[in-house]
């Protein structure tokens, strides 16, 4: 197992049960409730259990992660091993993850940046800049 300078010996055996919440590509995330909080339990999936490469990269996640302080990123806890095998306890915030959030919102992004009067074409004339609502009319822009 790669070591990480904040690797600890704290492991998930005195939870009771982890409850599958979300499965992505790499890795499958588990809500746990332990000393009377929740938190997010986050897994490789089996078939990278045992890769040097993936798991140097889950190490790597939870080594910046540890350091981010910041009231709008979930903090991480802990890097740790139990019978199981390897994990990251972090926050969990309760409620729906961003993909599910922008399709019951499609326009929320849209609107917030009309309303903040933020605008996706850019700020200074760009002679490959493909934004249809920017000032650079199309005859200015170079082919490639």
């Amino acid at each position: 197992m790669i070591e990480s300078e904040y690797t600890t010996q704290t492991s998930t055996q005195d939870t009771p049960t982890e409850v599958l919440i979300n499965s992505g590509g790499t890795a499958d995330c588990y809500k746990i409730s332990l000393r009377n909080r929740f938190y997010l339990v986050k897994r490789p999936k089996t078939i990278y259990a045992d890769n040097a490469d993936y798991l140097q990269l889950f190490h790597k996640e939870f080594d910046l992660g540890i350091q981010l302080d910041h009231p709008n990123i979930v903090r991480y806890y802990d890097l740790g091993r139990d019978d199981k095998g390897t994990f990251i306890r972090m926050d969990y915030v309760d409620g729906d993850d961003l993909t599910a959030f922008v399709q019951q919102n499609p326009n929320y992004f849209r609107k917030n940046a009309t309303d903040n009067n933020l605008s996706t074409s850019c700020s200074e004339p760009s002679p490959i800049c493909t934004h249809t609502r920017c000032s650079t009319s199309t005859s200015n822009r170079k082919t490639y």
